[in-house]
């Protein structure tokens, strides 16, 4: 089955960190992601951004510039059916942001909580072609 997926995404760095997700479902599953999701009918892509990063980690964005796009299909099995996914990702680098409300343990649908990566630590991390794209890796 083929399917189409939009996301919008933020890459949240501090302290020489990046903040990732664990994804417990979809396409990337058991791999780290960036926080983001789907927009709900009538939101603007900066709602979208907050309402997701608020619900995946707790972290609100106060201020986030547009930095990189990017589509790619990604193959995966979803309940034994087999999914060709085309996803295309609006990737946002959050530039203020209030972190008092941390969760690093909130678990959704899709995401089993949250951790504060140092950079040389994502090299033996399974991360989804979002995080690559974001940081600039091959994908």
């Amino acid at each position: 089955m083929q399917k189409f997926h939009l996301g919008i995404y933020a890459l949240i760095e501090q302290d020489g960190k990046v903040l990732l997700v664990k994804k417990s479902r979809g396409p990337y599953e058991g791999m780290w992601d960036l926080p983001g999701g789907r927009p709900i009918h009538g939101e603007t892509i900066l709602e979208t951004l907050s309402r997701e990063v608020l619900e995946e980690t707790g972290i609100e964005i106060l201020q986030a510039n547009a930095m990189i796009n990017g589509a790619f299909v990604v193959d995966y099995l979803d309940q034994s059916s087999p999914i060709s996914l085309h996803h295309t990702c609006l990737i946002y680098r959050a530039t203020h942001f209030d972190t008092s409300k941390f969760e690093s343990t909130i678990s959704l649908e899709d995401v089993a909580g949250s951790f504060w990566f140092k950079k040389s630590q994502l090299e033996d991390l399974p991360l989804s072609k979002v995080v690559c794209l974001a940081l600039g890796r091959p994908i």
